[in-house]
């Protein structure tokens, strides 16, 4: 059974935004919006016992399209949701910057985390890669088809669904 759900945060939690044709993390406080049941899947999680831990790359401060101010705040606002713990991942290149698995792997360290019983939930390839690399089941939570680069075609997600809510439900009903 799953106790603890690795979510990713823009694409899962809250809408991507169109930045000059590319879809990007909000940059600013008036740009995030919540996925649809995004609110609801985690009090569900919560409700259920979960441990619910939000693992994102967020390089936009460094690249100076965000401000720490903003940056902040957006980070508040998963702790308003009762989330138990945040670590995004601001340095591209780093253990911690997916795909990479550096952020999994401190939790695990930190909460003593069995790797059965735990799942990550992603809307892109770095996501599942991150996860297939800490040896978790893996959610690919998109409307978009999964795509890799060639040298992680061999990485697939354990599961697919559209949204959050599917999600939600899946990890409710399957694992």
């Amino acid at each position: 059974m799953v106790k603890t759900v690795f979510l990713d945060r823009d694409g899962v939690i809250n809408h991507l935004v169109n930045h000059d044709g590319k879809m990007t993390a909000p940059w600013k406080i008036e740009e995030f919006a919540f996925m649809s049941g995004a609110i609801q899947s985690i009090r569900k999680f919560k409700n259920f016992g979960k441990r619910v831990i939000v693992i994102t790359n967020q390089p936009d401060v460094l690249d100076g399209k965000m401000s720490r101010e903003t940056f902040d705040i957006f980070k508040d606002i998963l702790y308003y949701l009762d989330i138990d713990d945040v670590y995004c991942a601001e340095q591209r290149g780093t253990e911690f910057y997916k795909p990479n698995n550096g952020m999994i792997e401190h939790f695990i360290k930190k909460y003593e985390l069995n790797r059965d019983e735990c799942v990550l939930v992603g809307d892109t390839w770095k996501d599942i890669v991150a996860g297939y690399k800490s040896g978790l089941k893996t959610i690919y939570c998109s409307y978009n088809e999964y795509k890799s680069p060639n040298e992680w075609i061999h990485v697939t997600p354990t599961y697919y669904v559209s949204d959050i809510t599917q999600a939600t439900k899946l990890i409710e009903d399957v694992l």
